[in-house]
């Protein structure tokens, strides 16, 4: 039976191990893998074509990362919280769902509803996010955005004096782990949660470790 995108990606994450791989190597692999099960396959191009949709949906779920460019990797289970479950990260504040830190300036965390639903119809696991700062009001930030379909959901606040430091920070980790969003207008938009990108945060200076832990 030939390989599906689905069966591509399942393969992939079983066999793959924890190093960054080609393209070209991941289709290698899935024909040993196949081939080593009995497996046929369809005309030559049929792979490349599976393997292709099977590391766009691997990025989009958050199970595959781009490590570096044309390279593909597993993400580790600590690197992708499950964003099915909105873990307590702080109380609610000035317009967020939770709300850490503190200090003048902010780094935040906002979506929009049907980004969410469209993930979670698809079973995903994380889905687009916005991730900005501020030296001000972060809701009023968010407000200045303009136009949008609807009313966004601001989930994450995390108060701090080195705002851009740590949005900086926030943003070349999660492009490490392969999350930007290529397709977004803007260079904020990454596929994660408010509990990663609290995890990111928490590996900095830039935040008062007391307040975080109450």
């Amino acid at each position: 039976m030939p390989l599906s995108p689905a069966a591509c990606l399942e393969l992939l994450l079983d066999h793959a191990g924890d190093q960054p791989l080609t393209r070209g190597e991941i289709i290698g692999l899935l024909e040993k893998v196949h081939a080593a099960r009995g497996g046929a396959f369809k005309e030559a191009g049929h792979l490349v074509g599976a393997v292709k949709k099977a590391l766009s949906v691997g990025k989009r779920t958050g199970v595959l990362a781009n490590p570096r460019q044309g390279y593909y990797m597993r993400v580790s289970e600590t690197a992708a919280p499950d964003a099915s479950q909105e873990d307590y990260l702080g109380p609610p504040a000035d317009g967020f769902g939770a709300a850490v830190g503190t200090g003048q300036g902010s780094v935040y965390v906002w979506y929009l509803p049907a980004y969410r639903e469209r993930a979670r119809a698809s079973g995903a696991a994380i889905w687009e996010r916005k991730i900005g700062m501020s030296a001000y009001s972060a809701a009023r930030r968010v407000a200045e955005q303009g136009y949008m379909p609807e009313k966004p959901v601001c989930a994450l606040l995390v108060r701090t004096d080195h705002e851009r430091d740590l949005e900086r920070y926030v943003h070349s980790t999660l492009d490490g782990r392969g999350r930007r969003v290529e397709a977004a207008v803007g260079t904020e938009w990454f596929f994660t949660n408010p509990g990663e990108v609290l995890s990111i945060a928490r590996e900095t200076r830039w935040i008062a470790k007391r307040q975080l832990s109450q």
